[in-house]
């Protein structure tokens, strides 16, 4: 039965626990409301329930009785309240996707939790969930706790989850180092996001994650020391984001050999010298988003590296025909998201829009004249030069930049 994307709005009636043989029942995308029919406890073989993105508010239904139940997903709702693992264990033997993300659940999770199930994706995001790290199952692939307030170090033990292609443990309070395993433990690994928690010591040089990683976010933390020369065997990487840390080092040149690489995100690190590449040397050629503001770069705006910007040219942004950067994988996609300073203010964008090019070399030491090139990059939506030592004329050619949804030369002496 599937009522999906309606009007429906009201509480759930209790009939529905009289069509006793359903199996797959989808109310997602209405405004239902209020607690779910104990009467569907009659529903013993339901195998998927679908009720994301309503305005349920409940508790967690471990009153069902469903042995069948291999896909919950309860999603954006007002579910509320603890777990009971013990009901939960033995309501949903078979239960293999979770997705109980964006509600107010709280409570913790016992480290061992999922470690007996059969779970391939678990998405406890946005709620209210305390304690260590619940470990992933063996066999899950799609792994995210998110935005709680889980705390602890990352335990060593979540690398026996060996088929692992999304972590997901952003904006969280996890303390500690990176452990060693988490660099070569998974040769699946497309999205490692550990992004605005309190981890620290230097990123290890061995990580480069097998070369299937898309997404590597390290934002937001205390990481320190050089940045890992061996990221250039993650050849399908194409978000790389280590704004916010400690990192000292020069401009890392050789990340243009990334073939894929569409967002570089260095912003607020301890960045120093000339940023520059020599002029034939056809680097980031994907790039559409580069932000190294707020570090210790000097010398001129890089003539040679803009030159090289092919994805930000008119018309060169390949064939992606998709709106958003969007990884489609199994029944749960993974939105990749960025902040980035737009007219100012310091926006999250949840999803990256494919049309969005951005410079954002604000905030650093650069000096002398804006290079008329600037004026090549056709499809730039933002550029903030701001707070640098810039002088000279604003250059004519920036009126090629049609495209453009602001533009932030202050604080120069233009």
């Amino acid at each position: 039965l599937d009522l999906s994307n309606n009007n429906l709005s009201g509480n759930m009636p209790p009939c529905f626990g009289n069509i006793t043989n359903l199996e797959d029942l989808d109310l997602s995308s209405n405004k239902l409301q209020g607690p779910l029919p104990r009467s569907l406890v009659k529903c013993v073989n339901l195998s998927t329930l679908v009720l994301s993105d309503n305005e349920f508010s409940d508790i967690f239904p471990h009153w069902l009785e469903a042995p069948q139940l291999y896909y919950l997903d309860l999603q954006s709702n007002k579910f509320h309240g603890r777990i009971n693992l013990t009901a939960f264990g033995l309501s949903f033997p078979t239960l293999e996707d979770l997705l109980l993300s964006n509600n107010n659940f709280t409570g913790l999770w016992p480290t061992n939790a999922f470690s007996n199930t059969s779970l391939d994706i678990i998405d406890l995001s946005n709620n209210k969930f305390g304690g260590p790290i619940p470990l992933p199952s063996p066999v899950t692939y799609h792994y995210s706790i998110a935005s709680n307030n889980i705390t602890g170090k990352i335990p060593s033990l979540i690398c026996n989850a060996t088929k692992l292609e999304i972590i997901d443990l952003s904006n969280n309070s996890l303390t500690g180092t990176l452990p060693r395993c988490l660099t070569n433990f998974s040769t699946n690994l497309l999205v490692l996001n550990l992004q605005m928690n309190h981890l620290e010591g230097t990123i290890p040089r061995s990580l480069s994650l097998g070369s299937s990683l898309t997404t590597l976010d390290l934002s937001q933390n205390h990481f320190e020391g050089t940045l890992p020369r061996s990221f250039v065997k993650c050849k399908h990487l194409e978000v790389l984001d280590l704004s916010d840390n400690q990192i000292e080092d020069t401009f890392p040149r050789w990340l243009g050999t990334l073939p894929e690489l569409k967002v570089l995100i260095l912003r607020s690190n301890n960045l120093k010298n000339l940023l520059d590449i020599p002029k034939e040397a056809h680097l980031f050629p994907k790039l559409h988003i580069l932000d190294l503001s707020n570090n210790n770069f000097s010398g001129p705006l890089p003539t040679n590296l803009i030159m090289n910007l092919k994805g930000m040219m008119h018309g060169e942004n390949g064939q992606d025909k998709s709106l958003y950067m969007t990884l489609y994988l199994g029944r749960k996609p993974y939105e990749n998201s960025v902040m980035v300073m737009m007219k100012g203010l310091e926006i999250e964008l949840v999803r990256i829009f494919t049309f969005l090019i951005i410079i954002d070399l604000s905030c650093n030491s650069f000096q002398g004249k804006i290079p008329e090139v600037i004026g090549n990059l056709r499809s730039l939506v933002g550029l903030n030069l701001s707070h640098n030592h810039l002088t000279g004329s604003i250059p004519p050619t920036l009126g090629n930049l049609t495209e453009l949804g602001w533009l932030d030369l202050s604080s120069t002496s233009l």
